[in-house]
């Protein structure tokens, strides 16, 4: 807890790379309009921070993050992947939109 946006976006590559190869997944954050994403994909977005305080200073704080792994075949592994790496990360929801499968986490990282 407590890491930056770019540890997080480090470890998201390092499991797109043990899973698919380097080449063979993209990763964004706040991504370019829609035609400029190539799939399969993680987008991932700052959702919010919540702060803990003690003694009316902030005590420790954790940012959240919607990450979204969006490609034409279903997830599979990518799911236990991301739930066994980051502890503190819940799937959220499994949809499909415009012939693509999307599966929605909340990660607190």
């Amino acid at each position: 807890m407590g890491k930056t946006r770019l540890d997080l976006d480090a470890e998201l590559r390092k499991i797109l790379a043990d899973q698919y190869g380097d080449s063979k997944v993209y990763l964004y954050f706040q991504p370019p309009s829609g035609d400029r994403v190539k799939y399969p994909c993680i987008i991932y977005y700052r959702n919010s921070t919540e702060v803990n305080k003690a003694d009316n200073k902030r005590y420790i704080s954790y940012t959240r993050y919607t990450i979204n792994w969006i490609g034409e075949t279903p997830s599979g592994p990518i799911i236990d992947k991301l739930l066994d790496t980051f502890q503190f990360c819940t799937h959220d929801n499994s949809y499909v939109s415009n012939g693509l499968n999307h599966d929605v986490f909340t990660i607190y990282y």
